[in-house]
């Protein structure tokens, strides 16, 4: 009984707690040394686009190559954050495409890569028929799947579905839940989801028993949701507590995505074994570049912090800094229009 009453004091609290877990405010840093910026190493992973960007994560990630990869479309968010937990599986990076046309750059990474088969994520309204031809000509086998359901929460049960059938018995039966309306808590969780291997699904405003019931058909029992009530409604935490109990679901959120985002990277940290060392930084006002950055990141069993573009959020601050002595590699996602000069020093300077 006292470990149901510990765990959903953490759940109920989370939004008042994220600030003293993770010394966020006035506190006075103790025991810090004060040290150069050369001392920080920094790594940008950016290209001249979205896409170009995916393939210097993946490049980054994989040197060698490796026998899979996964696809998803990078003109929306959905599909691509819900494959995180599957590129985790698979060992693959994240690769991201235009709908009718597999750009050039992202055809030249697939041959660099050398892999076997490829999985893409989505409908034909997400990614076409004509790309996935392209890919069957590019991988060894010739062997390219296709996950997808009939819209963004369908397809993550897909995903999902497949994500459980790859682990098999290794599955320990966790699941994340995100809004499926905003991209920031699933995009937060997607280094987490891919080092861990543990599905995300995209809470519904409309539809949360079929959702309870999704991840009940894929095997949840333990369910950890992101994000305040306005983003995965209390019906679905009721409904979940009701069939699991208190100690088989927590919530974790904060006042907005960047506080909810600190608190996401605490968990993989106190839970997972993730490390701050190698923390990604990336814009929590635009989902682009850190699609394909999150499954990298996993991959390095790294956290992501969001921030706003041209400044430092306060929650992200506070984690560098309440972190910095674990800190010796900083990624920052994207490009400076994504994460402008000044937000770049302000990180470092936070790791000082």
């Amino acid at each position: 009984m006292a470990k149901k009453t510990s765990k959903r004091i953490l759940s109920a609290a989370m939004a008042l707690s994220v600030a003293l877990v993770l010394g966020i405010g006035s506190l006075p840093a103790v025991g810090l040394q004060s040290r150069p910026a050369a001392a920080i190493t920094t790594v940008e992973v950016a290209g001249a686009t979205r896409y170009e960007t995916a393939i210097e994560a993946s490049k980054l990630s994989y040197p060698s190559g490796t026998a899979h990869l996964v696809i998803a479309s990078g003109e929306d968010w959905p599909d691509a954050v819900s494959a995180s937990a599957l590129a985790g599986r698979l060992q693959a990076p994240l690769l991201l495409t235009r709908l009718e046309q597999l750009p050039s750059t992202v055809a030249d990474e697939v041959r660099r890569l050398g892999s076997v088969d490829a999985i893409v994520i989505g409908g034909e309204t997400s990614v076409s028929e004509a790309v996935v031809a392209e890919l069957r000509t590019l991988v060894s086998s010739g062997r390219v799947t296709r996950v997808s359901g009939a819209n963004r929460y369908e397809t993550a049960y897909a995903v999902a579905l497949e994500v459980t059938r790859l682990a098999a018995d290794s599955y320990d039966g966790r699941v994340f839940v995100a809004t499926g309306l905003t991209f920031a808590d699933a995009l937060a969780v997607s280094p987490l989801a891919s080092a861990s291997g543990s599905p995300v699904f995209l809470a519904s405003p409309n539809d949360s028993a079929g959702l309870v019931q999704e991840m009940f058909n894929r095997g949840a029992s333990e369910v950890v949701i992101l994000g305040g009530t306005t983003s995965v409604s209390a019906d679905v935490e009721t409904r979940l507590v009701a069939a699991l109990g208190n100690s088989g679901v927590t919530r974790i959120a904060g006042a907005d995505r960047y506080e909810t985002a600190a608190a996401i990277a605490q968990y993989g940290v106190s839970h997972d074994g993730l490390a701050w060392n190698g923390v990604g930084l990336a814009t929590g006002t635009d989902f682009p570049d850190a699609l394909a950055g999150g499954t990298t990141l996993g991959s390095r069993r790294a956290v992501l912090l969001l921030t706003r573009t041209t400044s430092l959020s306060a929650p992200a601050a506070a984690a560098l800094s309440a972190n910095s002595s674990a800190v010796n590699t900083i990624v920052f996602l994207g490009s400076e229009s994504a994460l402008s000069s000044a937000t770049r020093i302000a990180a470092i300077n936070a790791l000082r």
